[in-house]
C-alpha cells in the first residue's frame, strides 16, 4: 500500500512474485498514479493516466449534475482502474463510547475532545453535530461510488472503511463506530440501494429554473449473479406527497417540463429497476420576488447607526468580525493530520418562515453547496445579545467553535439578520435564498 521509490525494482519483485503465485492479479503500489509497469494487471488510485478517480478534487463538477464518471481515465488506461480509498469525509466524534472502552485501550484522544467540548460549551449538541455530520458523509459516500458505477469498463472502488478509525490523529470517518455498530445513519438497505450488486442510475443536472425542462438519462449497473435483461425503468418523481411524474419506459432518456411548477420545491425521484431501487434529489426554482426596500448594513457605520437609532435590517458579511469561512465539503480524514478549519456540515432550523420560498430539510443537500462555499459565519457563543442561529455550522472536533452563518438578533433598538450568505451571486440557489430573505425580512414574521 502507498510505495514510493524505485519502480524498476518493484516491477522485478513482482515479477519474480507472479512467477510463484498466477492465482493473484497484481499492482505495484496503490495511491500513487504512474505509468503502468509490465507487471501490473490493474491500478488503484486516486488519480489514472493524469484524470481524477475519486470525486474528492472534482466536488465542484460532482454538485453540478448526477453524471460524472471516469472515462477518460479508463481511455487512457490500458488496465482496469479501481478508485482508491473512497470516504474519508470527517464525522463528529461519538466522544460518549469512552465508557464502552473496558480494555486495554484507553479512549485519550475521545477523552481529550470531550473536555474541549465542555470548554467551548458545545457538549450538549454531541447528538446534533454526529447527525448532521453523518448526513453528509453518507451522502458525499453515494456521490463517490455512484461515479465509480457509471463508468462503463471501470475496474471498481475501494472503500477505505465504513468504521471509525482512532489511529493516525483520530479519523473518525465511519458509516460505522470503532465497534463496527451502526451510528443510525443510514440503514443496510438503504446502502445497499447505491452499493449494491444492482444499481439504478439517475443522470441528470441538480438544480433547474421551473422554465427548464429535466432532461435526464436512465442507466443500470448490473454486476449480479443473473443479467437484467432489457431493463425496464420505473421512474417516478414526487413533490412533497404528490407525484409530480410517472413512467415506466425501456428508453434510456427521459425529459420531463418544469413549467407547472409555481413555488419552488425539491423533487424526490425514486428509479426502480426489477427490484432494485434507488433515489436522488433535486431542486427547482420559482421566479424571484425580492423585496429591494430591504435595508442592507454593509459597514460598521451602517450597524452602528441602526443600533443606536432603531430599525430592521440584514446585516450582511462585510459586517462580520473574525469571519470563519463556511464550505459544504466537510474535513477530509482528520482536522488534526490534515490541519483544517473546515467544518463538518450544518444544521437547519427548516421549519423558519425564512425559508418558506427555498426549500430546504434539516441538513443541507446540493443546493447548499455553492452558497456555504461562498459563506462565512462568526462566533455566536461571544455575541453581543441574545442570537436565535437559523443555521448552525458543525465545527471540526480540533476547532469546536459555535458559528453561524445565518441568525437573528437583538442589539439596542435594532432586530437584525446576520447573513454572511454571498447574496449578489447570479445563479438560481443564490437568488432564491436573496428572495426569501428580504421576504421574510420585510414582513411581520421577522
Amino acid at each position: 500500500n502507498e510505495n514510493m521509490g524505485d519502480f524498476d525494482m518493484l516491477n522485478d519483485i513482482t515479477t519474480c512474485i507472479k512467477a510463484y503465485d498466477n492465482r493473484r492479479i497484481y499492482t505495484l503500489t496503490t495511491n500513487f498514479d504512474h505509468p503502468i509497469m509490465p507487471c501490473e494487471d490493474y491500478l488503484c488510485a486516486y488519480e489514472a493516466g493524469g484524470h481524477n478517480v475519486r470525486i474528492q478534487n472534482c466536488q465542484d463538477k460532482a454538485a453540478e449534475n448526477t453524471s460524472l464518471d471516469y472515462s477518460s481515465a479508463v481511455k487512457d488506461v490500458p488496465v482496469p482502474i479501481i478508485s482508491f480509498e473512497v470516504g474519508q469525509y470527517c464525522v463528529y466524534p461519538d466522544v460518549d463510547l469512552i465508557e464502552k472502552y473496558t480494555g486495554n485501550i484507553l479512549p485519550v484522544n475521545l477523552d481529550a475532545i470531550k473536555k474541549f467540548m465542555i470548554e467551548k460549551n458545545v457538549y450538549h449538541k454531541l447528538n446534533d453535530y454526529i447527525k448532521a455530520s453523518g448526513d453528509l458523509a453518507v451522502k458525499l459516500y453515494k456521490e463517490d461510488i455512484e461515479a465509480a458505477l457509471r463508468t462503463k469498463d471501470f475496474g471498481g472502488f475501494e472503500l477505505l472503511s465504513l468504521s471509525d478509525y482512532t489511529g493516525q490523529s483520530t479519523a473518525t470517518v465511519g458509516i460505522l463506530d470503532v465497534f463496527y455498530e451502526s451510528k443510525g445513519l443510514i440503514s443496510h438497505d438503504e446502502f445497499k440501494n447505491f452499493a449494491g450488486e444492482a444499481v439504478p442510475l439517475f443522470k441528470a443536472k441538480r438544480i433547474f429554473k421551473n422554465t427548464d425542462t429535466l432532461e435526464a438519462e436512465l442507466d443500470l449497473y448490473d454486476f449480479g449473479e443473473k443479467k437484467i435483461n432489457n431493463p425496464v425503468y420505473n421512474l417516478t418523481v414526487q413533490n412533497g406527497k404528490q407525484v409530480f411524474y410517472k413512467t415506466s419506459t425501456t428508453e434510456s432518456k427521459v425529459s420531463i417540463p418544469l413549467n407547472s411548477i409555481t413555488k419552488s420545491t425539491m423533487l424526490s425521484v425514486i428509479l426502480e429497476v426489477n427490484g432494485y431501487k434507488n433515489t436522488w434529489r433535486i431542486f427547482v426554482f420559482g421566479e424571484n420576488k425580492i423585496e429591494n426596500n430591504v435595508r442592507m448594513i454593509k459597514s460598521e457605520e451602517e450597524l452602528y447607526d441602526i443600533i443606536k437609532n432603531g430599525g430592521k435590517a440584514i446585516v450582511t458579511k462585510e459586517c462580520f468580525k473574525n469571519p470563519i469561512h463556511g464550505s459544504f465539503i466537510p474535513v477530509f480524514w482528520s482536522p488534526v493530520h490534515f490541519p483544517s478549519q473546515k467544518p463538518c456540515g450544518a444544521i437547519i432550523d427548516n421549519k423558519h418562515r425564512i425559508f418558506d420560498d427555498f426549500p430546504t430539510e434539516k441538513y443541507p443537500d446540493y443546493q447548499w453547496k455553492r452558497l456555504l462555499d461562498n459563506s462565512v459565519g462568526t462566533d455566536i457563543s461571544k455575541f453581543a445579545g441574545e442570537v436565535k442561529p437559523i443555521i448552525e455550522t458543525v465545527p471540526n472536533f480540533f476547532d469546536n467553535t459555535a458559528s453561524s452563518p445565518l441568525f437573528e438578533t437583538k442589539i439596542g433598538k435594532a432586530k437584525l439578520l446576520f447573513c454572511g450568505f454571498d447574496l449578489d451571486g447570479d445563479y438560481p440557489e443564490c437568488k432564491q435564498l436573496l428572495s426569501s430573505i428580504t421576504q421574510y425580512v420585510n414582513s411581520d414574521k421577522f
